[in-house]
């Protein structure tokens, strides 16, 4: 099995915490690469790599992310946008006052997008309904006349 970049595993960790999923659900939608990707062209290499340094800090601790990164004013924005993309495969745009603040001078703002058609069909939505994106990840013969089986949440 061929290794991870550094980034992208600190990404794909990164990920876990803020996702719920773990490393082996998230490898297997194979969109990681184009999410960091994303990440980086919407906020820059150096606030992605910023955001990586502080959850590293943090740690897996939920308390530390929250304080670290969901809390924080330049990082917080970028951790919703993260989940957005893998629960929906959109990015959510970084808002004006967010670029003005920390992107750096040279940074145009990606705008709000469909990332690709792949990740929407690996959205991680789906398994969280117990159900797929219809038309394009079947499940097979009269899937649909059933409802589809909620987990339970404990």
């Amino acid at each position: 099995m061929p290794t991870l970049s550094l980034l992208l595993q600190q990404f794909i960790d990164l990920s876990v915490v803020l996702t719920g999923f773990d490393e082996t659900e998230l490898l297997l939608t194979g969109v990681g690469q184009e999410y960091f990707d994303t990440l980086v062209r919407g906020a820059g290499q150096t606030n992605a790599d910023g955001l990586l340094i502080a959850a590293q800090s943090a740690g897996p601790n939920e308390q530390a992310i929250e304080r670290a990164i969901w809390d924080d004013d330049r990082f917080g924005p970028m951790a919703r946008s993260i989940v957005i993309m893998w629960y929906v495969g959109n990015w959510h745009p970084l808002s004006v006052d967010w670029h003005a603040a920390f992107a750096p001078p040279s940074h145009s703002p990606l705008e709000g997008h469909v990332i690709s058609a792949n990740a929407y069909r690996e959205g991680l939505v789906w398994p969280n309904m117990g159900t797929h994106p219809r038309g394009v990840k079947p499940a097979g013969f009269g899937m649909w006349r059933a409802a589809p089986e909620m987990p339970v949440i404990e």
